[in-house]
């Protein structure tokens, strides 16, 4: 009977194959009907009738051609010789996966493994083998069976292989490559294969337990399911790296990021290239029943959309109340809906589809019908500054001397911006921070000592995805005022500076723009900036609780970074402020309505001592700031819209408070 060849891929190009292989066409048999597909040519059911075909290339058969599979995953693939009745012989089985005759074959970053090889039933004889592979280099072979044509499928001296960090792993019923009468490149390198003898060039052994290796397909990101590699492995960081086309890939089969911890990997799939969801875009303080637009981003590693995640996500929020769409479609790695939050309160909002989550944490809800207070800050006299949100619209800043006698109060408002920060800086002036509602626009004003307006500077920021975050400024008379920015598709944090002048028309009052990350997984949460001028900057974990502080440098570039633990879970890291000692004071919220404050040494960034407050049944803390003074403010709001504030020597003891309401 005659062969059968290659099932084909499964998929639009072979560059994206993966899951289950195809199997080869059945071949005639001899005298009765064509075999299965997939099992090369049937035999007949009684004695002396023609043997048997041969199955030669489960996925795929290379008739002299010139192939290149890259990034690919061949998998489930069986090439079975053809049965036969008693006494004829079975046919063959060769190429599990791929069969190549007479052809130019070159494999780049794939795995072919968990394949199978057998020979024919029924008859006598026939063998298998080349689980993962097999190369036949053989003259004369007639490229049709009608009578008279005599025109060939190559030659046998064009049979060669060439394996840049490729695997050929678990193949059953025979070894895993056999290259018979061809010839394999002397530049094939950092391949591995099960098998421990008879390997070709550029391929090293390695085991099944080594390779630790999945051993069915799964969805793991990407557009078609992937054989992950597990930790530890013999694949992992072993691939051979170079700059040369077409071996310099930047992403794997999944679209992700290809090297790793400075590494490619062996085979298809990169280790620890992992997408992660980054929920981004609702704003940190709201009002309970206010709706906002949140986005969902599928990130990899390195920060870039994965543009070929289509998956959907199912949104959930700490707020049992909340409105909420029940399932999210990604389209191209990103999607965007509408929440509302209407429990007051610290409120979270997760995404999930079931292997990877992400959450936006930290969203303070205050009630409807009251003002509440966002930030503070203290200025040049010691006297505290806040921030208050208006319900209807706009915003309150308030003066408070020592006694919390109100010095100075005045509201604000522009139509379709909110107020989210406030900053004293040593020139006398206070920064109030704009945002402007659905965009990425800050507007930014100098208040003078009476909460007055000085001057305006409007940054029209439309760049997609990118929000300003807080404004900080030193206590010295020279220092700079920082803006802080968060991109909710990239991850990428930014810190400008903006010189105090900026009321001066034909002056660029930017300078010093830097851009960090991203940092999967991680938000960019608030910005201080020490007595020094210092700049700190605080990140937030999506999931797991963790917070990270940074130094900079004067022109914002990176000086150092440390990270830290809550001892239990329901902590977000809200705050950073840089107290008149040098030292950080980093603000805790526990759902519970419990705060904590942790004194971080202003060198060192080491853990120096931590002071916990409440819990407070209806409040939530949330802002903090250091003065001149040596007295920390922390600043509490409610549910039931009593706000209050506290002040906190350098020991962790409160001295003073003070509540009130409108």
């Amino acid at each position: 009977g005659g062969f059968g060849g290659g099932g084909g891929v499964n998929g639009s190009t072979i560059s994206s194959t993966g899951g289950p292989g195809g199997f080869g066409g059945g071949g005639g048999s001899g005298g009765t009907t064509g075999g299965t597909p997939g099992f090369g040519g049937g035999g007949g059911g009684v004695q002396n009738v023609a043997g048997g075909g041969a199955g030669l290339g489960g996925a795929i058969f290379n008739a002299a051609g010139a192939v290149t599979i890259t990034n690919s995953t061949l998998t489930g693939n069986t090439a079975q010789g053809g049965g036969t009745g008693a006494g004829s012989g079975n046919g063959s089985g060769y190429g599990g996966a791929l069969f190549n005759l007479n052809g130019s074959l070159t494999l780049i970053n794939d795995t072919l493994a968990g394949n199978t090889v057998a020979a024919g039933t029924g008859g006598g004889g026939g063998s298998a083998d080349g689980g993962a592979l097999y190369t036949l280099g053989l003259d004369g072979v007639l490229a049709s069976a009608v009578s008279g044509q005599t025109a060939t499928i190559g030659l046998a001296a064009d049979a060669q292989d060439k394996f840049i960090n490729t695997l050929f792993a678990n193949s059953t019923g025979g070894s895993d490559i056999v290259n018979n009468n061809s010839t394999v490149s002397n530049s094939s390198s950092n391949n591995l294969a099960t098998q421990s003898t008879g390997l070709p060039t550029g391929v090293s052994a390695t085991t099944t337990a080594a390779l630790n290796l999945d051993s069915m397909p799964a969805n793991n990101g990407g557009p078609t399911p992937t054989l992950a590699l597990n930790s530890p492995s013999s694949a992992i960081d072993t691939g051979f790296d170079t700059t040369q086309a077409p071996y310099n890939l930047t992403t794997d089969q999944r679209g992700l990021q290809r090297k790793v911890n400075g590494k490619v990997d062996v085979g298809a799939y990169e280790f620890g290239a992992a997408v992660v969801l980054l929920v981004s875009g609702f704003p940190t303080s709201t009002f309970a029943g206010a709706a906002h637009t949140v986005t969902v981003t599928a990130q990899a590693p390195n920060g870039q959309v994965v543009t070929s995640y289509n998956g959907t996500v199912a949104i959930t929020s700490s707020d049992g109340h909340a409105g909420l769409p029940t399932s999210m479609p990604l389209t191209n790695g990103v999607g965007t809906f509408t929440v509302t939050l209407k429990t007051p309160g610290l409120q979270s909002i997760s995404a999930s589809d079931g292997t990877i989550s992400g959450s936006e944490s930290g969203i303070i809800v205050d009630n409807a019908t009251n003002y509440a207070q966002v930030d503070t800050t203290v200025d040049l006299n010691n006297d505290t500054v806040v921030l208050l949100d208006n319900p209807s619209g706009g915003a309150l800043v308030q003066t408070l001397d020592s006694h919390f006698n109100v010095l100075h109060s005045n509201n604000f408002a522009i139509a379709g911006w909110t107020a989210i920060k406030v900053a004293a800086g040593g020139d006398g002036l206070t920064r109030l921070l704009w945002v402007q509602n659905g965009r990425g626009a800050a507007d930014l004003w100098l208040l003078n000592a009476d909460d007055t307006v000085n001057s305006t500077l409007q940054i029209p920021f439309f760049v997609s995805g990118w929000q300003p975050v807080d404004v900080a400024v030193g206590s010295g008379a020279s220092s700079q005022t920082r803006l802080l920015w968060f991109n909710g598709g990239s991850g990428q944090a930014a810190v400008w500076t903006v010189n105090n002048n900026f009321n001066l028309a034909m002056f660029n009052p930017v300078s010093n723009a830097v851009v960090f990350g991203p940092v999967p997984g991680w938000r960019v949460q608030a910005l201080a900036v020490s007595p020094t001028d210092v700049p700190w900057l605080l990140w937030d974990h999506d999931s797991t609780g963790q917070a990270a502080l940074w130094t900079l440098n004067t022109d914002n570039t990176f000086l150092n970074g440390a990270g830290y633990t809550p001892l239990t879970s329901g902590w977000t890291a809200e705050e950073v402020t840089v107290a008149s000692d040098g030292n950080g004071r980093l603000l805790w919220d526990n759902t519970d309505g419990t705060a904590a404050i942790w004194t971080i040494n202003g060198g060192s960034l080491l853990d120096m001592g931590a002071s916990v407050y409440g819990p407070f049944a209806g409040f939530t803390a949330v802002a903090l700031e250091g003065g001149g003074d040596g007295l920390t403010r922390l600043v509490w709001t409610s549910s039931g819209g009593t706000q209050a504030v506290w002040l906190i020597d350098a020991s962790g003891f409160l001295t003073s408070s003070t509540t009130f309401s409108f």
